[in-house]
This record gives C-alpha cells, structure tokens and sequence, in this order.
C-alpha cells in the first residue's frame, strides 16, 4: 500500500466485503477471488460502487456511517478501489482513527 501502517485483514473482514460484493453482482465471489475486479469481471460500476461503498461503510461501523456525517471522501476512495482485497485494506485503514490520510492515500 505504500505506507506504514500496521493493517489488521482477517478473515470476517474479507467476508464482510464479499457479503456486500456478492449482493451487488450475480457471480459467485469466494476468498479466493480476491484480486477480481470489481467493474471488468463483475460488472459493478458507476451509482452501484457508490451503493456497495456506502453499504461497506455501514457494516464496518465506520465513524458517521450509520448517521449519514461520513465524511465522502471515504466513500469515493472505497467506491474507485477496484479488488475486494483493496476494499478490505481500506476499510482496515479507516478503522484507524488516527490514520485517515493514509486511508485516502492508499
């Protein structure tokens, strides 16, 4: 990702962004499609991301999800992020509080 930041990528979060993945494409995405793209294979593209990221940003608790005070730019980062394991590693990023210019810059 090209900083140093210690991430945390288990299991129940790559499920988590599979789960939403899955609801949004008609494939069959497993743990180990993770480097699949989002748009080329799976044909989620446009207003759809935008749906998923904001759907991703709720079930991972991230701060001002669920109130509708997230700030946007977590949002479009995770909407033009292309992987599932890119998804994963930005959500990780925005779970550390203290570390959101290292999530917009991933």
């Amino acid at each position: 990702m090209g900083n140093d930041v210690e991430l945390t990528l288990d299991d129940a979060l790559f499920e988590t962004v599979l789960g939403v993945v899955r609801k949004y494409s008609s494939a069959t995405v497993t743990i180990e499609d993770l480097d699949i793209d989002l748009r080329d294979d799976l044909g989620i593209s446009g207003r759809r991301r935008f749906e998923l990221a904001g759907e991703l940003a709720e079930r991972a608790d991230l701060p001002g999800a669920n109130d509708d005070t997230i700030n946007l730019t977590i949002i479009e980062a995770l909407a033009a992020t292309p992987t599932v394991r890119g998804i994963a590693e930005r959500l990780a990023c925005a779970r550390l509080a203290d570390n959101f210019a290292a999530f917009v810059a991933a």
